[in-house]
């Protein structure tokens, strides 16, 4: 495998990492800009209550999670929102190292 083989290979799994990333993040509720619970949203009298979340609200997300207090709710969303921005950036870092590949291939000169 040559050199420009390997980096094609580094940039590929680069980007497909940072969709990877993004997508989850997505998925968990990365862009919301409320804090929200994706499963049983419980109030302080114990009762079933509506989105979004409040102070004083817990949240049941299931997956074996656990309980989340509001706070914790809303500093998981920021994670993943980190986890977005992270995965985006991956992706433009694999596309501009692919393109620069494609760009320097084009440039070199042809041997006989």
């Amino acid at each position: 495998m040559t050199i420009r083989g390997v980096l094609v290979f580094a940039c590929l799994t680069l980007g497909l990492w940072g969709l990877y990333q993004a997508l989850e993040g997505v998925q968990n509720q990365g862009l919301v800009d409320e804090v929200t619970c994706m499963g049983h949203n419980m109030g302080p009298d114990q009762e079933e209550h509506g989105q979004p979340m409040v102070p004083g609200d817990r949240c049941s997300p299931g997956h074996g999670s656990g309980i989340r207090t509001y706070a914790q709710q809303r500093d998981f969303q920021r994670q993943q929102h980190r986890r977005v921005v992270a995965g985006l950036w991956s992706v433009g870092a694999g596309v501009a190292g692919l393109a620069l590949l494609g760009r320097l291939k084009s440039h070199q000169p042809r041997s006989r």
